[in-house]
């Protein structure tokens, strides 16, 4: 019987755990790629980079944890990187003026999906 390699968008805890500890306490250059690695490269944000490409994106990446309807950027924001939710989801919301400026949710994205 051979294993399932089938790609999880989901982490542990202890997963997240391990990816916080090498992004925060580890210099880029001090960090354990293969094993940020193995636990990214099935993510669906990252299927479309080779190993090269995931390699530096690991090495190099930030991380940071969004507290509960904290907003992230806005509409007209430039943005300069990359996201990917390890946990949790994300809200796009969109102001509609014929709602008194109402905001309205025009995208959800979860585990394992990126933007930016």
């Amino acid at each position: 019987m051979g294993h399932d390699h089938t790609a999880t968008n989901r982490f542990t805890y202890m997963q997240i755990n391990l990816i916080e500890r090498e992004y925060i306490y580890q210099k880029p250059d001090a960090r354990n790629v293969e094993v940020l690695e193995l636990m990214t490269k099935g993510l669906k944000s990252m299927q479309n980079y080779n190993f090269k490409q995931r390699e530096v994106i690991c090495k190099f990446a930030n991380f940071k944890k969004v507290l509960p309807n904290e907003i992230i950027y806005r509409e007209d924001d430039v943005q300069d990187c990359q996201y990917i939710i390890l946990k949790g989801r994300l809200a796009f919301e969109k102001k509609q003026k014929s709602c008194s400026d109402m905001p309205i949710v025009i995208s959800l994205i979860t585990d394992g999906e990126g933007f930016g």
